[in-house]
């Protein structure tokens, strides 16, 4: 696969520009770029499936990843997309278990990826930030209660949550359950 995704002389800088990253201190956001690979995906490239062990923590530079999992029927439910700036796996960061989603590059796509021996070297060298990966999980988890709060369907309330309220990660929620075929 081609690595010349990027039109942006310094891809970083989508990093930079993510809402959550660019509320890091100077020595957080340092020590996670300083561990952190550039990784290429081709369309249709899994970057983990439902049950694969955690294998690290992305952020999308440029692309898509689709986020899914098998419903009653064992077709695609979509649960969302992971678009420029916001990042993905921080669930199994957290708690060790298997991926619970698939993560499949939906365009060409560049990711910032720390792996798992990263990530425990950069929590070592820099402790605060588990605070900073909790915030980006809970940003995550506020969504998801804001959802069962609500008397509409999940659906239209994500819409309104997207548009009016973006999660402190800079992620746009989209609709659930958007089914396709496998």
């Amino acid at each position: 696969m081609s690595h010349t995704l990027f039109h942006d002389p310094d891809p970083l800088s989508v990093v930079r520009a993510g809402r959550w990253f660019s509320q890091l201190t100077q020595a957080q956001s340092e020590a996670l770029l300083a561990c952190s690979q550039v990784r290429y995906a081709a369309a249709g490239e899994a970057l983990f499936v439902r049950g694969d062990e955690f294998c690290g923590l992305y952020c999308v530079l440029q692309g898509r990843v689709r986020l899914s999992m098998p419903d009653a029927q064992d077709h695609d439910k979509v649960i969302g997309w992971v678009r420029p700036s916001q990042w993905l796996g921080e669930l199994s960061l957290f708690d060790r278990q298997p991926r619970a989603l698939d993560a499949i590059a939906d365009l060409p796509t560049a990711l910032l990826h720390l792996s798992t021996a990263d990530i425990d070297e950069l929590l070592m060298q820099e402790p605060t930030m588990v605070t900073a990966l909790g915030q980006l999980l809970a940003s995550k988890l506020r969504v998801i209660i804001q959802g069962l709060a609500s008397d509409e369907p999940w659906p239209q309330h994500i819409r309104k949550i997207a548009k009016t309220a973006p999660a402190a990660s800079g992620a746009r929620v989209l609709p659930f359950a958007r089914r396709t075929s496998k």
